[in-house]
């Protein structure tokens, strides 16, 4: 989770703390944003002959350099450039797929691509001749028969896919309507999970799938800062910005809690949130399954 990012989220008296309440433990903690979601080569790619490939690290650092300035103007309810916007909608999009629910999932993928099976069928569909030519399919059919293995992916391999999805799922958010709800007294919590799709009405099949579903009403979700939170929809909510009630606020908050992974953020200890926790403690979101 970008530091930068769970900074906005951070208790009011200045002393930069965020309460982290954890869905596999009772007790809120206090903890830096520096400290909340940092782990020493996340996004590293081994290397057989040298130290380990950061590059995507560094790619996301100046995605976020590129971002924060649009979303504290966001958060605050000023206009954004066309540039601004798509930089916004690019970061979002990454905070779907660099977390480590989805890193989660891409291994899951990777797992199942081993089955001999599932590399043939894969071969035999048409999206393969994009990526291989007829010679390659052949040889990899043949190989496959013969050692009785599939595809070996490393676990990791999901970041080279990640640019490239995020694209598409940036040109998506910025071609959807965008609504900020501001918080008077009350404050919105964050997660390790912030950006998710759903269908309105529904906490039941949040995830990936559905972000392209315009005819499902399929809306965004991803808190902005202590008193912000972005909602992307194709409509008929109002676009610009809005006054939300208390009861609002708690119903956003649920959604934030109900899809995190396993830790929510809050600018202050609540039993609120810490009753909202307990009781979701085994979601799990809907990633797409794999299919050959």
């Amino acid at each position: 989770m970008p530091c930068f990012y769970l900074r906005r989220f951070t208790s009011e008296d200045g002393q930069r703390v965020l309460w982290r309440y954890a869905k596999d433990d009772d007790a809120p903690r206090p903890i830096s944003p520096r400290r909340a979601e940092a782990e020493l080569g996340f996004y590293s790619v081994p290397r057989p002959d040298g130290p380990p490939d950061d590059s995507f690290e560094d790619s996301l650092g100046r995605v976020e350099r590129r971002a924060a300035e649009p979303l504290r103007q966001l958060a605050e309810g000023l206009p954004l450039c066309d540039e601004d916007r798509y930089a916004v909608s690019y970061f979002i999009a990454l905070m779907f797929l660099r977390v480590r629910g989805y890193a989660a999932h891409a291994a899951e993928q990777a797992r199942a691509a081993e089955s001999p099976e599932f590399t043939l069928a894969f071969l035999e569909k048409s999206c393969a001749a994009r990526f291989f030519s007829r010679e390659v399919i052949e040889r990899y059919r043949e190989e496959v028969r013969h050692r009785g293995r599939g595809l070996e992916l490393p676990s990791n391999y999901q970041l080279a896919a990640i640019p490239g999805r995020a694209v598409g799922y940036a040109s998506l958010l910025n071609r959807m309507r965008w609504t900020v709800c501001h918080a008077r007294a009350d404050f919105f919590v964050t997660s390790d999970n912030p950006a998710y799709a759903r269908r309105p009405q529904s906490l039941e099949d949040p995830g990936l799938l559905g972000m392209a579903r315009k005819d499902f009403g399929v809306e965004l979700g991803f808190p902005l800062a202590r008193r912000a939170y972005l909602i992307g929809h194709w409509g008929p909510l109002r676009e610009g910005r809005c006054r939300v009630t208390a009861d609002r606020v708690r119903e956003l908050n649920r959604r934030t809690v109900v899809c995190a992974s396993r830790y929510v953020y809050s600018a202050e200890r609540s039993d609120t949130i810490a009753a909202l926790v307990a009781r979701h403690k085994t979601f799990q979101l809907s990633y797409p399954r794999l299919q050959p």
